[in-house]
């Protein structure tokens, strides 16, 4: 599951980094808080252990102030994308 869930991920994470919502709400809210920041890793991933068909990825947003920590939950939908369930950080 973790590998299914990581390309759209990676998709949402660049598109926040580069300011892109693409007129998603949800989106829109999280961009303030990731601008500044130019790059991101993940650095652990593991199946959701609470919500069913989801995954937990954290990792390190890297820009000019500094590096700061995140967390993602991707979940699933029923036409089969992954989208953001909650995301946490930055957190310096």
């Amino acid at each position: 599951m973790v590998k299914e869930a990581r390309p759209d991920t990676e998709a949402v994470l660049n598109d926040l980094i580069a300011g892109e919502t693409h007129g998603d709400s949800g989106l829109a809210r999280l961009a303030p808080k990731v601008a500044g920041y130019r790059s991101w890793t993940i650095e652990e991933q593991e199946v959701g252990p609470d919500v069913p068909e989801s995954v937990k990825f954290e990792g390190t947003l890297k820009g000019p102030s500094g590096d700061a920590g995140f967390t993602v939950l991707m979940v699933k939908q029923r036409n089969g994308r992954w989208m953001i369930g909650t995301f946490s950080g930055p957190d310096p």
